[in-house]
């Protein structure tokens, strides 16, 4: 027995009589719900970077990379070159001055191009993507690691020169040792936990702030004095 039933198929958009094509929308025009940032749907399983910085942990971060190690050798040599304490004060003050508009320059970079990256998002865009590669290489393979061995070898003589005294020689192969396991030391802490490097840091700008305190106070006493 044959079937007679008739099946119609009906179109999405499409009615029994409407003859007109279905409107299709357009993914560009159309409007997105606010939850999704960018056209992108958020995930609950994104993972992203947990804040644990206060604004003491940053603060204490500028002014140890602005305070280096160096300020506590510079000053024997400054002054042996300009053979009078106040043609020494003129340099400092030169060069305070110096240190000053550069650090303005910064801010002015800093306020103006809100990227992350520093010297890299400014090369980038003021030079292009081959200058800021070779700043960013420079910076990771020669500038920062020799930086760091400096501020090393600096803290493994002032940390060994008490046990050796001024009259005897501080051997130079302790010195390294000794840098090589601080660098170690804080490459580990770094790398455990942000919290505790963030305490390390503190401890040590606070360290460093306070014997610049000292050293300014008797040499003002010291100058007051005439000597």
């Amino acid at each position: 027995m044959a079937d007679n039933t008739e099946t119609k198929v009906i179109q999405p958009g499409k009615g029994e009589g409407d003859n007109q094509p279905a409107a299709i929308p357009n993914p560009e025009k159309a409007p997105l719900p606010d939850d999704v940032p960018n056209g992108v749907p958020a995930s609950k399983d994104t993972i992203k970077l947990e804040p644990t910085m206060s604004l003491l942990n940053g603060v204490t971060i500028i002014v140890g990379i602005i305070i280096g190690s160096g300020i506590f050798i510079s000053p024997q040599v400054v002054l042996s070159n300009t053979g009078s304490v106040g043609l020494s004060l003129l340099v400092w003050t030169f060069c305070g001055v110096f240190s000053l508009v550069g650090a303005l320059c910064y801010g002015e970079l800093g306020t103006a191009i809100q990227m992350s990256g520093g010297d890299y998002a400014y090369f980038l865009l003021a030079f292009g993507q081959l200058p800021a590669f070779l700043l960013l290489w420079v910076t990771i393979l020669i500038i920062r690691p020799t930086a760091q061995a400096i501020v090393a070898i600096t803290f493994g003589q002032y940390l060994l020169e008490p046990f050796f005294g001024s009259h005897c020689e501080t051997p130079e192969s302790v010195v390294r040792l000794l840098a090589a396991l601080c660098i170690l030391i804080l490459t580990f802490i770094n790398m455990y936990s942000v919290k505790m490097a963030t305490k390390v840091q503190d401890l040590f700008t606070a360290a460093k702030v306070i014997a610049l305190i000292i050293i300014i106070i008797t040499g003002l006493v010291y100058l007051c004095m005439g000597k």
